[in-house]
């Protein structure tokens, strides 16, 4: 019941019980929705860490070709330099 100039109304126990119900809905709807948030973030983080991992997978294997592509430019390097010191002009030829 309440007065004229009042902002309070008193409530039966059966309306404050509904009352208290309502508002423990209310928090755990907060609460579901804040973890369904927060599973959705973790979702989008998930297929980030997916996408860089296969970025980095890829950049591996172009260090592993780029690798075995020095070692090759290495090797015909000192091949190379090999052919010309044992086999190149004197210094008496020039």
């Amino acid at each position: 019941m309440s007065t004229f100039g009042s902002t309070q109304e008193e409530q039966s126990p059966e309306e404050m019980k509904i009352s208290k119900e309502l508002k423990e809905v209310k928090n755990l709807a907060r609460k579901t929705s804040t973890i369904q948030g927060v599973s959705a973030e973790l979702q989008v983080q998930k297929q980030q860490i997916n996408t860089l991992n296969d970025k980095l997978d890829s950049l591996l294997g172009l260090i592993s070709t780029l690798q075995n592509q020095m070692t090759t430019f290495q090797q015909q390097r000192a091949i190379e330099l090999s052919a010309m010191v044992n086999h190149g002009p004197t210094s008496s030829e020039d």
